[in-house]
């Protein structure tokens, strides 16, 4: 009789372990939306000091107006680095995922502040390249 609740345990323990695998290959391979989320405030963020940088550049905005929105946009990306830089990555999905999307954040800070500084050629390519790196990220 032994053998017969051993038997069942073990087949009990198998059933279980085939479960197991079976809900964790349908787990989502999204990451996080913590992480989304902060990369599309980010990305965000930079698409608007792009378009401020291209106005600002013809002309188009006031230079107490470029200051404002370079000074927002910088604030917006530091908190979305922050986010980033804070968050505990759950699955190696989501370890990747959050640095490239540091890595487009930190692009897009180095942007803001070259354009605050009057450095429009720097800035053009490192938002530029942020952007990018959003996009191959798929947010938005």
């Amino acid at each position: 009789m032994g053998s017969l609740c051993d038997r069942r345990r073990g087949r009990t323990a198998l059933a279980t372990l085939a479960v197991a695998v079976v809900l964790t290959g349908c787990a989502p391979s999204s990451p996080d939306p913590q992480l989304t989320s902060a990369a599309d405030d980010a990305r965000s963020a930079a698409q608007t000091a792009n378009l401020g940088l291209r106005q600002d550049d013809e002309a188009r905005l006031f230079p107490t107006t470029a200051s404002v929105v370079y000074e927002d946009m910088a604030e917006k990306l530091a908190d979305a680095a922050s986010q980033l830089e804070q968050h505990v990555a759950g699955t190696p999905r989501d370890v990747q995922y959050r640095q490239a999307a540091l890595e487009a954040t930190r692009l897009a800070i180095e942007g803001v502040q070259a354009a605050q500084h009057g450095r429009t050629d720097d800035a053009v390519k490192e938002l530029g390249r942020a952007i990018n790196g959003f996009e191959r990220l798929g947010t938005g």
